[in-house]
Order: C-alpha cells, then structure tokens, then sequence
C-alpha cells in the first residue's frame, strides 16, 4: 500500500483507487478482525453475536428467529396463524434507554425498520 501511495504523481489510475473487495482481501490477508463481525458468514455472525448479547445483563434482543428455523407460539405468546415462516428471519431489539423513550413518548405510535435482501440469505 505504501509503495502504491508512493506512485502517485498528480494523475490516478485503477491502482490507486481501492475497492471493497480490495479491502476484504487486505482484512483476510493480515487477518485483521473487527468486533463486529464474529464470522465471516452473515447467518452465523448473527447468530454468534445473539449468543454474545444474551450474557449481558442489559441484553437488548426482544426476539430473534433465525431462517431454516421453526417459529414457536410460546414466544411473544403469539397464536399460530402469527407464527413466521421457516425462511423468514427476524431480529427484534431494544436497549433500556430506546425501552424509556418508547414508555415515555411512544404510547400511540412505533416505527420498524426493515432490511431486505443485504446478503445471499435473504
């Protein structure tokens, strides 16, 4: 990376420009990890960092079903027709200040973030 910062003499080209996968080969390469990824595949990095989250006293995940997984109607004490398919995936949190402000100022409304299709298992 030095020498390629080096070339630069006024006038850029291809070398000089780095993309995302240049970065992740760069990651990979010197194996430098970042704590928000526990795994380099999405399905289990989530799944690791809900298992992370559970041993915190202020663990802020309300629900999670992950895909390939079979929905259970004792959770949320929801009836079956309620019930998430084996493919869908859901993650619902909350931290205690987000839980106080929902108290406090969300009694007639709720906003939900939705995010489709960021990788191949979606």
């Amino acid at each position: 990376m030095d020498s390629v910062r080096d070339s630069v003499d006024g006038s850029w080209n291809r070398l000089h420009l780095l993309t995302g996968q240049d970065l992740y080969n760069i990651q990979r390469d010197f194996n430098i990890n970042c704590d928000e990824r526990l795994h380099s595949d999405d399905y289990t990095s989530v799944l690791l960092w809900v298992e992370k989250m559970k041993l915190l006293d202020d663990n802020p995940v309300l629900f999670f079903k992950q895909q390939g997984t079979t929905d259970n109607a004792t959770v949320l004490q929801r009836q079956d027709t309620e019930l998430l398919d084996d493919d869908d995936f859901m993650l619902a949190m909350m931290t205690n200040p987000q839980k106080e402000l929902l108290e406090k100022l969300g009694s007639d409304r709720l906003c939900v973030d939705g995010t489709h299709g960021t990788t191949g298992k979606c």
